[in-house]
C-alpha cells in the first residue's frame, strides 16, 4: 500500500496539468493578466514538466527502483516526460477546439523535464549536507 501512494503525487499532477492544458484558455493566456510576457505559455510547460520528473525522481528513488543503474532511472523519466509531452499535445489538437498542439511545446516539455532531474539532485545533495 506504501508504494502504491508514492506514485500517488506525480500521477495526481499529471491529472492536473492535463486539466490545464485541455481546459478552455483562461486570462493567463490570453494575455489579459499580471502575467503579461512574451512565451508565457513555454515558461508554464517548462514548470509544469520540471515538477513532474521532480516528483518521478522522487518516487523512484525512494521505492529504491531495480533498475540497474542511475541511467536507467533516467531514460525511464525521459519516457515518461516525453510520451506525456506529445500525449498533452496531441490531445489538445484532437480532443478541443480551443488549444492546438505545438512541437515547441513539447520541446519546452523536454526542457523543464531535464531542468527537474537537475534540480531534484541539487536539492537531494544540498539536504544530505545539511543533515548528515
Amino acid at each position: 500500500m506504501k508504494k502504491i501512494l508514492e506514485y500517488l503525487l506525480p500521477i495526481l499532477w499529471m491529472l492536473f496539468s492535463l486539466f490545464l492544458f485541455l481546459a478552455p484558455p483562461s486570462d493567463f493566456d490570453t494575455g489579459n493578466s499580471l502575467f503579461d510576457f512574451p512565451h508565457k505559455d513555454k515558461v508554464a510547460h517548462i514548470v509544469i514538466f520540471g515538477i513532474l520528473s521532480f516528483l518521478w525522481m522522487r518516487v523512484f528513488n525512494r521505492t529504491n527502483l531495480k533498475t540497474g543503474t542511475n541511467i536507467s532511472i533516467y531514460a525511464l523519466i525521459g519516457f515518461i516526460v516525453l510520451s506525456w509531452a506529445i500525449s498533452t499535445e496531441v490531445m489538445q489538437a484532437t480532443l478541443t477546439t480551443t488549444r492546438s498542439g505545438d512541437i515547441l511545446d513539447v520541446f519546452a516539455d523536454l526542457f523543464g523535464g531535464s531542468l527537474g532531474i537537475v534540480g531534484y539532485h541539487i536539492l537531494n545533495r544540498t539536504a544530505l549536507k545539511v543533515f548528515c
